[in-house]
């Protein structure tokens, strides 16, 4: 390579400064480097100047697109040939960059063989110029502009011969057409890109007019901007990077997209057309509208389902937590009468209780009034009627009596105070209180609600093992645990009995609650959880106790099961995990 060409490479990130600089040192070219716009442009001003500049769009203070409009306005860097790295596609942005002056451009990330063809194409045609001028410089010695002598000229026609042979070579590498014409737009260039794009041979092509292969330029000043650039040499609208329709050699058209560099040899003026054919790029980015309009309505139809979704999801929770609420106090309304009962045995005792206190207390007044009227004439015979007296009202018998009538009234109203707590407990509506419980008094609450509807028909065995408080919703599993035990109450017809186990297995709490009932045909058990389901008489039951059970220990993170034979009772077995406090 020419040690008198130098690169200069223009890029604020230090990666893809170096990833591009790496490649260029790879053939051995020259370069500098800029950090920035401001930096470029200010080595620019240096010397040697720059030959080639690889300059990136987008960076600080001072953008690639304004390096470039100052280079254009310096006369002594007119011949600079300047190529834009850029990462943005857009045909806007493209068409700004040429209307800046750039010759070339590149799509980063770098390719490095598309870099090496565009800066082969960018030397080989400043050393074709360099050496075109020089030869001319010293033909045009004599004044009347001919060549000194034929070993001269012969000189020169060798050197043209040997430089269009090397930039041939590159151009024929290339894989966009590239096409030379003059300012009388004929072609005298012409690669094998070019043949294969629009179907002429080259012998076909060379010497007609370059309108030949561009049908239309899109445009009134596109079009007056192109023939201004091939009047003048100068464009005041670059045609650099515009979209036009191609037309092949069989008549059909294609979307092309041009840029046209103007050089001079010193005497005349030439221009070479890079051609990009982008029909399928552009029918792809058109089917990409398509699309992301089709994309658009259905992302908004999605949208709005969603809505809808999470309306009726929302509903749907509403009504669930209705049905879990209506069926808790459905259930709690079908033992009113049991806990009404359990709290009016206790109140009767209590009352007869303090019935019999009252008449205690009476006679205890009535002795005591006696005492009180005899204390003056205590007399042997007085002591004797006060023991009697004593005796007939039984008033040793009423001291021992009334502390155990006080014991008893206390119990009932401590049983009485239980159930009701118990009750209040249960029936709150608290489901958000997520809170160590223990499962054991768990249990034992719910046995209280629902003794009523147990003790007539089984005897409840306990056995109920030590386990650490677990993280829960106490009442849903409250819930739980009644619906269990009223479902095992009911399987039982005459007597039986219910067993409430509990233990804990590593990280998991079991319960188990067994009855001895009429147990539970198998082609119903795969049904037992689905809602709605039962197998009660109509009215006795709504089929969704076993359901709201399974999802509350789901909610747990746990699982319930179910084993039965017909006539040997039923089973269920219930696993919660231990959850740590977060």
């Amino acid at each position: 390579m020419d040690e008198g060409i130098l690169i200069l490479v223009a890029d604020d990130d230090a990666a893809t400064r170096g990833l591009a600089t790496g490649m260029v040192e790879l053939r051995d070219y020259l370069y500098i480097e800029a950090a920035d716009g401001r930096d470029a442009w200010e080595k620019m001003q240096a010397d040697p100047l720059p030959d080639v500049v690889l300059l990136d769009l987008t960076m600080p203070d001072m953008d690639g697109l304004d390096v470039c409009r100052r280079i254009r306005e310096r006369e002594s860097a007119r011949n600079t040939f300047v190529i834009l790295a850029t990462d943005r596609h857009g045909h806007d942005d493209i068409k700004k960059a040429f209307a800046a002056g750039i010759d070339d451009y590149l799509i980063k990330p770098y390719d490095e063989e598309d870099l090496f063809i565009r800066l082969e194409i960018a030397i080989r045609q400043i050393m074709f110029r360099r050496e075109i001028e020089q030869r001319l410089m010293v033909a045009e010695r004599d004044n009347d502009g001919d060549f000194r002598d034929v070993t001269e000229r012969e000189t020169i026609e060798k050197t043209l011969r040997e430089s269009e042979a090397v930039f041939r070579s590159v151009a024929e590498a290339a894989s966009e057409a590239i096409i030379s014409f003059d300012r009388r737009r004929k072609i005298f260039s012409w690669n094998k890109a070019a043949s294969t794009m629009f179907g002429y041979d080259e012998d076909e092509i060379i010497g007609q007019e370059i309108d030949v292969l561009m049908s239309q330029i899109a445009g009134k000043d596109a079009v007056a901007s192109f023939n201004e650039l091939i009047t003048t040499g100068r464009s005041r609208l670059s045609q650099k990077g515009m979209e036009m329709v191609g037309r092949r050699r069989d008549g059909s058209v294609m979307v092309i997209e041009v840029s046209v560099a103007p050089w001079s040899s010193g005497v005349e003026q030439f221009f070479t057309a890079i051609v990009r054919d982008v029909s399928e790029r552009k029918n792809l980015e058109e089917s990409l509208l398509r699309k992301t309009s089709k994309l658009e309505k259905a992302q908004a139809e999605l949208e709005r389902t969603n809505l809808d979704l999470i309306k009726s999801y929302s509903e749907l929770k509403e009504t669930q937590s209705r049905i879990l609420q209506q069926e808790k106090m459905a259930s709690i309304g079908q033992l009113a009468a049991g806990i009404a009962h359990e709290i009016n045995n206790p109140m009767g005792f209590i009352t007869s209780n303090l019935g019999s206190l009252e008449k205690y207390v009476e006679r205890i007044s009535e002795y005591l009034d006696y005492v009180s009227s005899e204390v003056g004439n205590l007399d042997e015979g007085v002591i004797t009627r006060i023991v009697e007296h004593r005796k007939k009202l039984k008033i040793d018998y009423i001291r021992d009596d009334i502390l155990q009538l006080i014991k008893e009234s206390q119990e009932g109203a401590g049983r009485v105070k239980r159930i009701v707590q118990d009750l209040k407990s249960f029936s709150r509506l608290d489901e958000k209180e997520y809170k160590y419980a223990d499962i054991n008094d768990c249990l034992e609450s719910t046995l209280n609600i629902v003794w009523n509807e147990l003790k007539y028909k089984a005897k409840v065995i306990r056995e109920l093992g030590k386990l650490p408080q677990v993280m829960c919703y106490p009442q849903q599993l409250n819930q739980v645990f009644m619906n269990l035990l009223v479902n095992a109450a009911q399987s039982i017809e005459k007597q039986g009995e219910i067993t409430i186990r509990t233990s804990l297995d590593h990280d998991d709490i079991n319960i188990v609650v067994a009855d001895t009932g009429c147990g539970i045909p198998e082609e119903n058990l795969g049904h037992l959880f689905e809602p709605f389901f039962t197998t009660k008489d109509v009215g006795k039951g709504t089929g969704l106790g076993l359901s709201i059970a399974y999802d509350i220990i789901k909610k747990h993170g746990g699982d319930i099961k179910v084993e039965s034979q017909i006539g040997r009772g039923t089973t269920f077995s219930v696993r919660l995990p231990l959850v740590e406090e977060s």
